[in-house]
């Protein structure tokens, strides 16, 4: 059963950005933490969730007898914080909120995001995007609960992945229909949570120009650079640079003529030009594996670190030193990206993914 309506519903659940509760339109105040962590995980889960999976999420160390008397203490707390003790309901070893006296802003973004029609779809996304103010449960955690901080997280990234993807969508409708100045808004807003999607940096910089500013094109760019060597260590794709040229140029980067993709070159930023030292015998490594490789012995190798301990300058040093040896091919992924399958071999690859530049590179076909 769907959730009610949010102007007819007693208790409003808002757990997209900062958590708050209200009952008939007036802040609700959950006392303690681990029941209003009970609330916004049922608030995120429209189905009933079984008892074992919530022992299991507050409770995963203790034995079960002892999860189940501090789950029905818990429920008794969260009865007793809801104006309503009907709101919540235990029923055949079920979790729920009654469906018509709820309403939650996931739910109902997670609806938007799923309208198929195409008649409605726009305005659904539209109003999905207004729904989500940041973040799932941006600011809150419960601290010695490993369980629901990993359960918080993955929504987090899930309901991420859709406000991206409806945030794509209402880019590419709003772009078609020719609403250039809404498709920069909507563009904007994705950029504010994932700044390292090179390919929005790039329709910005397109963007820009089909609505006739140039300078603000440009600005992007550098941004768009910005982000990505501060971040990365990384310049930004020849198509990149190509909807700048064509933003420079006045012309529309998808009508621009073809040009040649150069091979990825790695550039070092200006605050690595000091010479690499206390790193021989890692380069020393690199360099005998790929000896063997071009003997016919290839390997892989991890380098792994705490941030900023300089893997990156490693590995950018060991590649200058075999750019006339070798063809170099470079991906990488943020956070955000981890749903998408091989996105760093797709980064890699796609520089290549030409005619011409297919037939430079020399793979062997893998025979599965």
């Amino acid at each position: 059963m769907p959730l009610a309506d949010k102007m007819v519903a007693p208790l409003c659940i808002y757990v997209l950005g900062p958590p708050r509760v209200e009952w008939e339109g007036e802040p609700l105040v959950v006392p303690r933490r681990q029941a209003r962590a009970l609330l916004f995980h049922l608030a995120s889960s429209q189905p009933a969730v079984s008892r074992q999976a919530l022992l299991f999420l507050f409770w995963p160390d203790i034995p079960e007898a002892d999860a189940r008397r501090h789950f029905t203490r818990l429920l008794t707390h969260l009865r007793r914080a809801l104006p309503n003790s009907d709101v919540l309901q235990a029923v055949d070893d079920r979790v729920s909120l009654n469906a018509l006296q709820t309403w939650s802003d996931a739910v109902e973004f997670d609806r938007l995001c799923a309208e198929q029609d195409s008649c409605r779809r726009f305005i659904a996304l539209q109003k999905a995007a207004e729904l989500y103010r940041g973040p799932f449960l941006a600011g809150f955690s419960l601290p010695g609960s490993s369980e629901f901080e990993t359960w918080s997280l993955q929504e987090q990234y899930a309901l991420e992945r859709l406000y991206l993807e409806a945030l794509d969508s209402l880019i590419m409708d709003c772009t078609t229909r020719g609403a250039y100045s809404e498709a920069i808004a909507y563009a904007q807003r994705y950029l504010e949570t994932d700044d390292l999607a090179e390919k929005l940096h790039r329709r910005l910089i397109g963007l820009y120009a089909l609505d006739g500013d140039r300078g603000a094109a440009v600005r992007q760019f550098e941004r768009c650079t910005t982000a990505l060597e501060r971040e990365l260590g990384v310049s930004p794709l020849p198509e990149t640079r190509l909807a700048y040229q064509a933003a420079l140029q006045g012309t529309r980067a998808a009508r621009a003529e073809p040009m040649a993709v150069p091979s990825p070159r790695w550039t070092t930023i200006p605050s690595l030009h000091a010479p690499l030292v206390g790193r021989d015998g890692p380069v020393s490594r690199l360099q005998q594996a790929a000896d063997q490789a071009r003997q016919g012995h290839g390997s892989v190798i991890l380098i792994a670190g705490e941030p900023g301990i300089g893997k990156s300058r490693l590995i950018q040093e060991f590649v200058t030193g075999q750019l006339d040896q070798a063809t170099m091919v470079t991906g990488s992924s943020h956070e955000s990206e981890r749903g998408l399958p091989y996105w760093p071999l797709v980064e890699a690859l796609r520089p290549y993914a030409s005619t011409a530049g297919l037939a430079a590179v020399d793979i062997e076909p893998l025979y599965m």
